[in-house]
């Protein structure tokens, strides 16, 4: 029964030597775009030692019966690409629960909801540490940190990491619209964008510390939205 295939493809040889070599040149090919296709970024997130905390402060001020507060939130941050493919970091943004009332008929509205804060707002002055006459610096990720004229390194190639502080704050606010505190911490939800559009979500608990103590690492911790309405009331009456 092999006989006639045999004679073909002696008589054909030439013929069958070029369909073998189209298809190892399109196998060759097709191979190079799957694998293409799969190379893509994948981030890793965690917390190292440093300003990870927030603090909720009362602002003086009253709406209605209730305080008026504000609220300021850093992590210090190590974004990690383990994917095949680099790619930038384009945001961060930050979500947290109230801090509302068990049971409470709010509670039932909010007990899946994370309320975001979209984008990380600049922090006026960098964050750093003073360790007896030593004075160490903390870079920050999305922004450039002045004491040591760095600029942030958003771009990440396979196998490379950044560390940095990322900084947000809530504006003027009362009630329970601010990140629920449990036993003086309270928990984050990180979201980070790439480039290519792609997102990677971690949640963290973190310290809740005073105000105070927050700006032992950032003197200007908590007043960049103050001085924002400052500006904006300055430029309104000229």
């Amino acid at each position: 029964m092999l006989n006639p295939f045999i004679d073909y493809a002696n008589k054909n040889a030439g013929f069958i030597n070029i369909i073998l070599f189209v298809a190892t040149i399109m196998l060759g090919v097709g191979s190079g775009i799957f694998k293409s296709l799969q190379r893509k970024p994948d981030f890793k997130m965690n917390t190292i030692d440093g300003p990870t905390f927030c603090a909720t402060y009362g602002t003086g001020k009253k709406f209605n019966e209730y305080d008026v507060h504000q609220t300021g939130i850093s992590l210090y941050l190590r974004v990690s690409n383990l994917g095949s493919a680099p790619a930038s970091i384009v945001n961060i943004a930050l979500g947290f629960k109230w801090n509302i009332k068990t049971f409470s008929k709010i509670w039932f509205s909010q007990i899946f909801k994370w309320d975001w804060i979209k984008n990380p707002i600049t922090s006026l002055s960098d964050f750093r540490y003073e360790i007896g006459e030593d004075v160490k610096v903390y870079p920050f990720l999305l922004q450039g940190t002045a004491t040591i004229m760095q600029s942030p390194q958003t771009y990440l190639n396979t196998g490379e990491s950044v560390n940095g502080v990322i900084y947000y704050e809530l504006n003027e606010s009362f009630g329970g619209c601010f990140p629920k505190n449990k036993n003086n911490f309270t928990k984050v939800k990180v979201k980070v964008f790439d480039s290519f559009g792609r997102k990677y979500t971690k949640v963290f608990t973190i310290p809740i510390v005073d105000i105070l103590d927050a700006k032992k690492y950032c003197s200007s911790f908590g007043d960049t939205y103050r001085a924002l309405s400052s500006s904006n009331a300055s430029n309104l009456t000229k």
